[in-house]
């Protein structure tokens, strides 16, 4: 019969390697199964666009190759599992993988001492798989409850990450995605209080970016703005800070950035969230409320760095108490330390901004001009 036995025509072009068959009728192989494959030479799992489960049902798995997903925006469409994050019921199989990488970061690993470097990465890489489901969600033009609500998570991550370019990514998909978010009639439309709180962190972000001017986050609480609206606690918030800021009225400043005056203030959602057993959804709930006094946090600390410029020209030594505190923004507080005070001045002794002052009673530095 054809193709059985020995070919004698070994010139034939037409011959190649593996497509004879030897005398007892069995495949030739070059390959040495005794040893183990080469490295490198696996294939990246493939992963359906459904994101069912695999065929063992072993769920794990198919949550574990959703990282080899590329992202729509360098996808050729060509390769396999290219336009897989377009698929809806795959992007939310996709948060649910990420939801995984955010928990043991926020949980397990802030417990565990590790290195600041070591914590940057696994942020970056939880960022870049955020960055890869917000791609999908453009790509698709999709903005229901589900996929604001992630980007309004992820915006609060990408804050606490320090991640610039997800920041404005993801304020933009929000501020475009709001009034077109269609809400259930059955669910209480919390994306209005969620586009508040949206509106005052996008303030601050802008705030800080552009400080000490105002030029851009002033128009954020103009009357005709649509990021916040006015009268609401948010608007409030924002609005006396900016005056604040305008006056170089730093006391001021100090009380209304403060966490126990901003609970007071911002008790309605997502500031102030019900009580669950469940750490995943403690953990996202945190999330606003964190995000808002890192912002805080980051505003003092500007503010601060054009405060004591001032206070060294215009005094010449200056005693510890509340005054002092107050000017520099180091009022205590529950989240700060109450040497907080005298950590700022033995920093400022050393750069030799300032002396300490021999008194027998309370602490005073002579301050130095700036040069």
């Amino acid at each position: 019969m054809r193709g059985r036995g020995r070919s004698n025509n070994r010139g034939s072009p037409n011959t190649s390697r593996g497509s004879n068959f030897n005398a007892n009728g069995a495949r030739s192989s070059t390959r040495n199964w005794d040893k183990p494959s080469p490295a490198g030479s696996e294939a990246a799992p493939k992963t359906s666009n459904s994101g069912a489960l695999n065929k063992k049902g072993n769920k794990h798995d198919d949550l574990a190759g959703l990282r080899w997903l590329p992202s729509v925006s360098r996808s050729s469409g060509l390769e396999p599992n290219g336009d897989a994050l377009r698929s809806f019921r795959t992007q939310e199989e996709y948060w649910k993988y990420i939801v995984e990488k955010v928990m043991d970061l926020e949980l397990s690993d802030r417990k565990a001492s590790k290195h600041a470097a070591d914590r940057q990465e696994k942020e970056g890489n939880v960022m870049i798989l955020i960055r890869k489901l917000r791609e999908g969600f453009v790509a698709t033009n999709r903005k229901d409850e589900f996929a604001v609500q992630v980007v309004e998570r992820s915006t609060h991550l990408a804050l606490l990450y320090n991640s610039p370019k997800d920041i404005a990514s993801s304020f933009g998909y929000l501020f475009d995605a709001y009034p077109a978010t269609k809400i259930p009639a059955s669910k209480e439309p919390s994306s209005y209080t969620s586009q508040k709180a949206v509106g005052l962190l996008h303030f601050l972000h802008t705030l800080l970016d552009e400080y000490p001017s105002q030029r851009t986050s002033y128009r954020l609480i103009l009357p005709n703005s649509a990021h916040l609206a006015i009268g609401c606690p948010e608007w409030s918030v924002a609005s006396e800070i900016s005056s604040a800021l305008r006056r170089n009225n730093w006391w001021t400043l100090d009380k209304l950035t403060s966490p126990q005056l901003l609970r007071e203030r911002l008790t309605d959602k997502p500031w102030t969230a019900p009580d669950t057993d469940k750490d995943q959804d403690e953990m996202f709930d945190a999330l606003p409320e964190r995000a808002l006094f890192h912002l805080m946090h980051q505003l003092r600390l500007k503010v601060r760095g054009s405060a004591w410029p001032v206070l060294r020209s215009a005094y010449r030594e200056v005693v510890d108490g509340p005054w002092l505190e107050r000017s520099l923004m180091l009022g205590k507080q529950k989240e700060a330390s109450v040497s907080e005070l005298a950590e700022f001045m033995r920093a400022g002794v050393e750069k030799g901004e300032a002396g300490v002052k021999d008194t027998s009673g309370a602490r005073a530095w002579v301050l130095r001009r700036p040069a």
